[in-house]
C-alpha cells in the first residue's frame, strides 16, 4: 500500500516525466522558432508544427504533469487508479504529440499520408486525456474506507 504522503520524486506514477517532457517540447518549439527566424527552416512549412509542439507537446505535458501531482490528494484525497495507465498515457500524449505536428508538415507539403497521420496523432490525443480523467476521477468513484472508529478514554459512570 502506498502511504499517504510520497515525495514527489518518488510518486509512481510519474508526475515528473510529464513536466519534464513539457519542457523537452518547450525547448523544441523554442528551437524550431529560432531556426524559422534566422531563415533555416521555411516558416509557412514549419509554423503548424511549430505551433503543435509547443500546444500539445509544452502545454498539454505541463498540465498533465501537474495535475498528476495536485490534484489526486487535493482532490480526492486518494492517489490515480494506476500507475500503468498514467504510464500509458504518457505513451499516448507523446505518440499524439508526434503524430499531428508530423501530419500538420506533412499536409503543408501535401503529402497523401498527412490526413491519416493526424488523424491517428488526433485519436492519440483523446485516448491520452480520457486517459487522464479516467485515471483522476477514477479514484473518486471507489467505495469510501469505512469510517474509522472513534473510542472514548474517558469512564463512564
Amino acid at each position: 500500500m502506498t502511504p499517504r504522503w510520497v515525495p514527489l520524486h518518488l510518486r509512481p506514477y510519474g508526475a515528473w516525466a510529464f513536466v519534464a517532457s513539457g519542457f523537452g517540447y518547450m525547448l523544441a518549439g523554442g528551437a524550431l522558432a529560432a531556426a524559422m527566424g534566422l531563415r533555416w527552416l521555411p516558416a509557412p512549412l514549419w509554423i503548424p508544427a511549430h505551433t503543435h509542439l509547443l500546444l500539445i507537446g509544452w502545454m498539454t505535458f505541463l498540465i498533465y504533469g501537474l495535475g498528476y501531482l495536485i490534484l489526486p490528494l487535493g482532490l480526492t484525497g486518494r492517489y490515480p487508479l494506476s500507475s500503468g495507465l498514467a504510464w500509458t498515457q504518457f505513451w499516448l500524449a507523446h505518440a499524439a504529440t508526434w503524430g499531428v505536428s508530423a501530419g500538420t508538415l506533412l499536409a503543408r507539403m501535401e503529402h497523401p499520408l498527412a490526413h491519416p497521420v493526424v488523424l491517428a496523432g488526433g485519436a492519440a490525443h483523446l485516448l491520452a486525456a480520457l486517459t487522464f480523467v479516467v485515471n483522476l476521477v477514477g479514484p473518486s468513484l471507489r467505495a469510501a474506507p469505512p469510517p474509522t472508529p472513534r473510542f472514548d478514554i474517558r469512564e463512564r459512570a
